[in-house]
């Protein structure tokens, strides 16, 4: 909470550092974004700095410091700044960057022309960027004549996901609402194809949704069970199985049951699966009981389990 804009703390610290450096920087400036940041908006780590200090990399929040090699663009941006040369972004993905900065027209220009040879994260990319522009007549004419598309629940939950991120981040009621459309049409495919696992995968993102954006606890609380129901199909253990049931437990109240299953996903998860994980146990938990205390049982189990 102290950390918004708008906080005292924040202010003053942005008010302290205009006044110090009113003249210019004695120092190389970077400012960096990760495309894919779970905590910070892009628009919070660079809008205050011009653009010249500020740079976009692909990747999450803590993965811009835990680069396993130098083949990574956070590493390349300390080197190059210390050794006065010019950075490029060599590793990371060009289309995500400019969806991320709304360079709509940049990603359907690169996309667009090699439409038949895309992959499916391709695809993905693509519809996102033409929703950003409004053509959304093109969008549903992709999602019905691509092969790739037809019928494919997985990338319309893949669509789904990118604006569910997008609205935890700038909470506008357009992200929110694509976000429920795409993982609603995608459940839809899923249920007429009784695939089970892409039920239950679509099913509890729409629980979420519904929680956080509908605040509507009998639509969260149908979802929910249908992600159970469909999760009974699956007779193999896995990570998003179990976060899953942790998940939907935490919607039907059952705490000791969603502690269980949360605390055998975090056994197996890596760093930007508990990211993600916690990131809808923590919005959903404290948007249910309405409480963000550091202290509270649940809130401390779900830091000690995937942000420790």
């Amino acid at each position: 909470k102290g950390l918004g804009e708008d906080r005292p703390f924040i202010k003053t610290l942005r008010s302290d550092w205009k006044k110090t450096f009113a003249d210019g920087y004695p120092f190389s400036l970077k400012v960096v974004a990760a495309s894919q940041d779970e905590f910070v908006p892009a628009k919070s780590s660079t809008g205050p700095f011009d653009k010249e200090h500020c740079h976009m990399i692909s990747g999450r929040h803590l993965g811009m410091v835990s680069a396993e090699d130098e083949n990574n663009d956070a590493f390349n941006l300390i080197i190059n700044t210390l050794t006065d040369n010019d950075f490029y972004n060599q590793f990371s993905d060009e289309e995500e960057i400019n969806i991320l900065l709304g360079e709509y027209d940049a990603v359907v220009r690169t996309l667009m022309p090699k439409l038949d040879e895309l992959d499916k994260r391709g695809l993905a990319k693509l519809i996102f960027a033409l929703e950003g522009l409004d053509r959304s007549e093109e969008v549903l004419k992709l999602l019905h004549d691509h092969p790739l598309a037809e019928n494919n629940s997985d990338l319309l939950g893949i669509v789904g996901g990118r604006y569910k991120r997008k609205y935890l981040t700038s909470y506008d009621a357009k992200d929110g609402a694509e976000a429920f459309k795409f993982y609603e049409q995608a459940l839809k495919i899923a249920e007429e194809k009784g695939d089970h696992k892409q039920i239950y995968y679509h099913a509890i993102n729409l629980a979420f949704l519904s929680l956080i954006i509908h605040e509507d606890h009998s639509e969260m609380t149908r979802f929910a069970e249908m992600a159970m129901d469909s999760i009974a199909h699956d007779k193999f253990p896995s990570l998003w199985k179990n976060a899953t049931i942790g998940e939907a437990k935490l919607y039907l109240a059952d705490f000791d049951a969603s502690k269980e299953h949360y605390a055998k996903a975090a056994e197996k998860a890596g760093i930007r699966e508990k990211i993600s994980i916690h990131t809808n146990a923590y919005a959903a938990y404290t948007s249910l009981m309405q409480t963000d205390d550091p202290d509270d049982d649940f809130i401390k189990f779900l830091k000690e389990h995937f942000l420790s």
